[in-house]
């Protein structure tokens, strides 16, 4: 964990040192009684020098030659016996390195076989795709009950976050929406039961954050789970309702109607106090701010002061109005008419109210929060950003959104900054506080396309430019805030985490949204609302595009300007095509 140092350690017991087998076993005894080993083997030549501490060799090579050594690894974890000496870690060496590589390939197309295939007409685009591919296959985390979780990012976040596999499984819904599918049920088997204020748990809130180490293990910190989060449960209700919509998938609804109602009960709880979803003003929070700019110093006004608990913060307000109008969705599905028209009927006042709260007229733009004295926080911020796909917005407050964030101070020119920098608190540097977050972005992109088609591809299109300063042509967790006329590629943040879940994820959320996709599996149908196709990609093609269960073939294409559809749909879901200024081929 980033920036704490645990109160005391367990006992780090002597190395086993095999030198005949070119073999090393590390231990340690962990303050809550588990023993965890590590076993290292080298082979393809056995160490010249071996101890605890490192392994020497002394290698004779010819020119133009080389020599491969291996090294194999793996752990074990036991109950531990105080007294008793470590045993051994057997590392098997089944087959060659090549022959493990081949499996491991294997193991990754099998995942990636059920997904939609995308390529483009341009190479780098088509990198930045195929590694984010790897990295949400390498964060899968599997958990007790047979579903993939995704851990949030390495090395920092390396377990699974409500927020961030909720936001993941949203970007990737589209193309592999069995992703969702299992975070939804990771989380709903991890739902509050009681009041643990310690936790910040509640009876049907979904939880922040699950780590499995010795720190939670030993109750140092509270993370068995953690339920500090204002904004996992409507995101978890929405992503239920997208889901379901886009995969017809009405089987979960029944399985998971325990879990829905008990989410819905504590929203009601929670919104009771204001009409509006908060949090902050108790004591022993482990975390002060709790949406998912969630560092101490993130809600700050026009006077970079910050901001006063309980804060209610914009975006949370957005999914949770998404959150009940998904969920009265599925409330028709299951005949319920009449909770349906409440949920609906909750959502629309919801609206009303916040469209007169949280609006600025003199700045013509949604404030980042209210603070504990009614005050809005005034500052302009990335956050209503994420307001544009939940629908929360009148029309005109929408537009203005989306073209306050197009501005120079808002838009770095590798994407949205966290915090406008004419702010006085912004920071190019500043973790929440000006910084560059490409899930941010596209979380905005999502919902700008369908504004002002055209103009989010140029971002896209920017966020792809900047993944190219990357090792592997990989977005990073986030970027330093710095504008692009300036540094001519993005400021690398020192500690950002390099494979980041939505930041893997974000690419191919920008992508659907620029090519206007919305399946729909309950009805069989496939909108594709106004779809973009930014000329330096040229062309997009999507083979097997899931539509509930059946798969239609896409092909968009840049002509001259305009952009053209063509599929091939032999399982006849119904195509709903609104044109972008072009005309499509069937």
């Amino acid at each position: 964990m980033r920036g704490y140092q645990p109160k005391a350690r367990g006992q780090f017991l002597a190395p086993i040192v095999e030198p005949e087998k070119g073999a090393v076993t590390l231990s340690y005894d962990g303050l809550d009684g588990q023993r965890m080993s590590t076993g290292i083997r080298f082979s393809g030549q056995t160490p010249d020098t071996l101890t605890g501490d490192n392994a020497g060799f002394k290698l004779a090579l010819a020119p133009l030659t080389s020599k491969q050594l291996e090294i194999g690894v793996n752990t074990r974890r036991e109950t531990a016996v105080a007294g008793t000496p470590p045993a051994p870690v057997d590392v098997q060496r089944s087959g060659t390195f090549e022959q493990q590589f081949e499996n491991a390939e294997k193991q990754f197309n099998a995942w990636t076989d059920s997904a939609a295939r995308i390529t483009t007409g341009d190479a780098h685009f088509n990198s930045i795709l195929n590694r984010a591919w790897r990295v949400l296959y390498m964060l899968r985390h599997p958990m007790p009950n047979g579903q993939d979780a995704i851990d949030a990012g390495v090395p920092w976040f390396a377990a699974p976050f409500g927020r961030d596999d909720l936001i993941t499984a949203f970007q990737m819904l589209p193309f592999k929406p069995e992703m969702a599918r299992g975070v939804l049920k990771v989380l709903a088997e991890n739902q509050g039961t009681k009041y643990d204020p310690s936790r910040a748990q509640k009876v049907g809130k979904i939880m922040h954050e699950l780590r499995m180490g010795e720190i939670a293990r030993t109750g140092e910190l509270p993370f068995d789970p953690y339920y500090g989060t204002v904004d996992a449960t409507p995101l978890w209700l929405m992503l239920v309702g997208r889901y379901v919509q886009a995969t017809g998938d009405t089987s979960l609804v029944k399985e998971l109607q325990p879990n829905i109602d008990a989410a819905l009960k504590y929203l009601d709880e929670e919104v009771k106090a204001n009409g509006y979803l908060q949090y902050g003003g108790e004591s022993g929070a482990f975390l002060s701010n709790q949406g998912w700019k969630d560092s101490g110093d993130a809600i700050a006004n026009s006077k970079g002061e910050r901001a006063k608990a309980p804060i209610t913060l914009a975006e949370p307000q957005g999914y949770l109005y998404a959150a009940w109008r998904e969920a009265a969705k599925l409330a028709e599905l299951s005949g319920d008419s009449e909770k349906a028209t409440d949920l609906r009927a909750k959502a629309e006042a919801l609206k009303e109210r916040f469209n007169k709260d949280f609006w600025m007229p003199d700045k013509n733009y949604a404030a980042l929060a209210i603070d504990g004295k009614g005050n809005v926080v005034d500052s302009i911020s990335s956050n209503p950003g994420h307001l544009l796909f939940t629908g929360i917005l009148t029309a005109e407050n929408a537009f203005a959104v989306h073209d306050r964030m197009m501005q120079p101070d808002m838009n770095s020119g590798f994407g949205f900054r966290t915090l406008a920098s004419s702010e006085q608190a912004y920071k190019p540097f500043g973790y929440h506080l000006g910084t560059v977050w490409p899930h941010d972005v596209t979380m905005a992109l999502y919902g700008m396309h369908d504004l002002r088609p055209g103009v989010s591809s140029g971002v896209m299109m920017d966020l792809a430019d900047a993944a190219a300063s990357y090792p592997n042509n990989e977005l990073p967790e986030l970027m330093g805030g710095y504008p692009r006329a300036l540094t001519k590629e993005p400021v690398p943040y020192p500690v950002a985490c390099p494979d980041q879940a939505w930041a893997a994820g974000s690419m191919f959320q920008a992508l659907a949204a620029n090519l206007g996709l919305h399946a729909d599996g309950v009805s069989n149908e496939l909108l594709i609302f106004k779809p973009t196709v930014p000329q330096k990609l040229g062309e997009v093609r999507l083979e097997g595009f899931p539509v509930g269960d059946k798969r239609v073939d896409l092909y968009f294409r840049n002509d001259n300007g305009n952009t053209s559809v063509h599929y091939n749909n032999p399982d006849g879901v119904r195509i709903k095509l609104v044109p972008n200024d072009a005309t499509p081929t069937s």
